[in-house]
């Protein structure tokens, strides 16, 4: 006498550890690609510390003034004229290294910059020398602080322009 043949019903234990780790593997990427505002936040921070470095040492190594503008959520370098054009800053706007297009920089969206000690446009001398837009060297060190949903500040030195 032969049994007829039950369907089986529900999932094996095998079967569910299995589905329980390819769900957790997807959670977990999909996790870390749902909010990635730290790491703009620390990547716009680190272009703005190579930017303000890049700014001095060109006004060193050029013997010219570089100027720095930084509105909202944005940086800009540019030259000072020569004397007979114009010395204030912004100037002429300079020139990415390898020649591609002005050199500037802006955050994503909900980071923000902000400026304390000076004002912006300020300026780097030949000598690198942090200065305000009027070319009067500044008195304090001051600070750029970048936050999104973490805050970093880069310090600009007053008298040697150290930028860190």
């Amino acid at each position: 006498m032969s049994f007829p043949r039950r369907a089986p019903k529900g999932f094996t234990l095998t079967e569910l550890v299995v589905v329980i780790a390819i769900a957790a593997i997807l959670a977990a990427i999909a996790t870390s690609r749902y909010s990635n505002q730290s790491f703009d936040t620390r990547g716009f921070t680190d272009q703005t510390l190579a930017m303000l470095r890049y700014a001095q040492k060109t006004a060193i190594s050029q013997r010219r003034t570089v100027c720095v503008s930084i509105s909202g959520n944005a940086i800009s370098l540019s030259y000072l004229v020569p004397p007979g054009g114009n010395t204030t800053c912004p100037g002429t706007a300079m020139s990415q290294p390898g020649g591609s297009g002005a050199f500037s920089a802006t955050a994503a969206s909900g980071v923000t910059m902000t400026l304390t000690g000076t004002t912006s446009p300020f300026s780097f001398s030949p000598l690198g020398q942090p200065s305000n837009s009027g070319g009067v060297p500044l008195t304090a060190q001051f600070t750029v602080t970048i936050a999104g949903d973490v805050t970093n500040t880069i310090t600009v030195e007053q008298e040697t322009g150290y930028v860190h």
